[in-house]
């Protein structure tokens, strides 16, 4: 049980490390000093407009619309695979098999009734 937890917790951890932002070496010393000739040309170049600022509301609904468009699967199928197999080693100590087809079944029914389940509250 232990092999298959931490093999998931590898894959996870190699799927993490690809969306890391890159680290950049500090150069060492003080931080050149910004030219104040710059900051007042940028001042006078600015419209004057204020920036549009939609009310929460409306960038809700938004939301929504977006997420009823998404047909893709909510949860990382990786992350669901290993809480599939956690559960399934739970329940007995034979080893287990699924079928990807039967994983992926199982994630979008899943998946359905959690969000039937929030948008009854």
């Amino acid at each position: 049980m232990t092999k298959s937890i931490t093999a998931c917790q590898a894959n996870i951890a190699a799927q993490n490390r690809d969306k890391t932002l890159p680290v950049y070496k500090a150069t060492g010393g003080k931080a050149p000093r910004k030219n104040l000739a710059t900051k007042a040309v940028k001042k006078t170049l600015s419209t004057g407009r204020k920036k549009h600022c939609f009310r929460s509301r409306t960038v809700a609904l938004y939301e929504i619309q977006c997420y009823q468009k998404f047909t893709e699967l909510l949860i990382y199928k990786l992350l669901f695979q290993c809480v599939v197999y956690e559960i399934m080693a739970e329940r007995s100590n034979t080893v287990n098999q699924i079928q990807a087809s039967a994983l992926e079944a199982l994630q979008e029914t899943t998946e359905s009734y959690l969000v039937n389940l929030f948008e009854s509250k």
